[in-house]
């Protein structure tokens, strides 16, 4: 049987469309099983833990409260990018956001629906630009993970992978600023309801 490659049938822009696409489905599945969970109350403790983290406190310095959340998991995605095998943590990881966004936003929606629903949606709209935030870093450390299986098994030109390093520094730390800035905004907006 012969085995079909889809660098030969697929270009450039599609194979990465293809690649953004399967990284939103991972996000949605894993926001809708966090969503499921919560409202069934299978498994409390483990969303539990996902609201307390994914969700900023109301009562607490919002803008800490948010960015220690989003910044963890955008540095476990850079660091899991300089591994050779980091991709299928990787994965993993995109799919734990989405089921914490998912039990976050679903507690926040049972408990301020009805009484303050800009709220709601302020939510709603920070968690969709950090869950892109955090799915552009997961795509970014997903090539370098596979530039390093490249050059472990290939010969590579090691200038190559340096220019590729300083790049992965520098999209990490465009994606903190906006990480920074997504939360501040958060933060500013809540304060003005």
């Amino acid at each position: 049987m012969k085995r079909i490659n889809v660098r030969l049938w697929m270009n450039e822009s599609q194979r990465r469309t293809l690649e953004m696409f399967f990284y939103l489905i991972l996000l949605a599945a894993g926001c809708m099983l966090g969503t499921l969970c919560l409202l069934s109350g299978k498994a409390e403790e483990l969303a539990g833990f996902c609201t307390a983290y994914a969700v900023p406190h109301i009562d607490g310095n919002i803008m800490l409260s948010s960015m220690k959340w989003c910044s963890s998991l955008l540095t476990a995605s850079f660091f899991l990018g300089f591994c050779g095998i980091g991709q299928p943590f990787l994965c993993l990881l995109l799919a734990f956001h989405g089921f914490g966004t998912g039990c976050a936003l679903a507690g926040l929606f049972s408990d301020y629906l009805l009484e303050n629903i800009s709220v709601c949606i302020i939510a709603a709209v920070f968690a969709v630009l950090v869950s892109m935030t955090l799915l552009l870093g997961v795509r970014e450390s997903v090539r370098l993970s596979f530039a390093y299986i490249k050059a472990y098994f290939y010969d590579t030109d090691t200038s190559e992978m340096r220019q590729r390093l300083r790049m992965c520094f520098l999209r990490y730390i465009v994606l903190a600023f906006l990480i920074t800035a997504e939360c501040g905004f958060f933060a500013l907006a809540y304060n003005f309801i």
